[in-house]
């Protein structure tokens, strides 16, 4: 018997609708709560949702090719194209037999939902459009591994407007990794964040490496 897929809350886009559970939070959210996300400036918001709306057009038209869906990259604006190219070459070279694409994960742990954008067998795979790196991502990737239970996490750091590479990958494992994003503090300051102590040792000492 397959048991019932965990479904995305439609009425709250924080939330999960896990099955014999209910409503639980996403991690965007936790990380929210805690005090972990930066708050967009007034001057850098229509940046910002520019960036989301490029990003979630790519990350749909990469799951669509992830899933074997016929899509048409025509329907795609042209600032996207480029990002979903970057990606098609990486996967041209690197791309590993798949166990998720878009899939919530509930971790009963910790009570908090999360969505890789993909996983395969030892990793969570994360994709980003964006121009800087984040320090976020770390947490972001930590608390998908600590949902999925595999041994590393990845980044893959879509860059077409570069002239020496288009893609950065950045790995991580439970100690670390690439030090500016991946950091051995990132699964302390899950657990504490997910347990409400937002003032713990490793949320403070996170939020002072900022």
């Amino acid at each position: 018997m397959i048991a019932p897929a965990i479904t995305f809350d439609p009425e709250d886009e924080d939330y999960c609708i896990v099955p014999g559970r209910g409503r639980v939070r996403r991690w965007h959210k936790v990380a929210r709560d805690a005090g972990l996300v930066e708050p967009i400036s007034e001057l850098a918001y229509e940046r910002v949702t520019n960036a989301k709306h490029r990003g979630r057009q790519v990350h749909e038209a990469i799951e669509w090719f992830l899933t074997g869906r016929a899509f048409d990259p025509q329907d795609l604006e042209d600032e996207s194209l480029p990002y979903l190219q970057a990606f098609l070459d990486y996967w041209v070279k690197h791309g590993e037999l798949l166990v998720e694409v878009e899939t919530p994960i509930y971790c009963a742990e910790l009570d908090f939902c999360t969505t890789p954008d993909f996983r395969t067998r030892d990793c969570v795979h994360e994709i980003k459009t964006t121009s800087d790196r984040a320090q976020i991502w770390g947490l972001q990737t930590a608390a998908q591994q600590i949902a999925a239970g595999t041994l590393s996490r990845r980044v893959i750091w879509l860059r077409p407007k570069l002239k020496t590479r288009k893609v950065d990958v950045i790995n991580g494992g439970r100690l670390g990794g690439t030090h500016d994003v991946f950091h051995y503090l990132d699964f302390d300051v899950v657990h504490e964040a997910c347990r409400g102590e937002y003032d713990g040792p490793a949320i403070t000492a996170w939020k002072a490496l900022r």
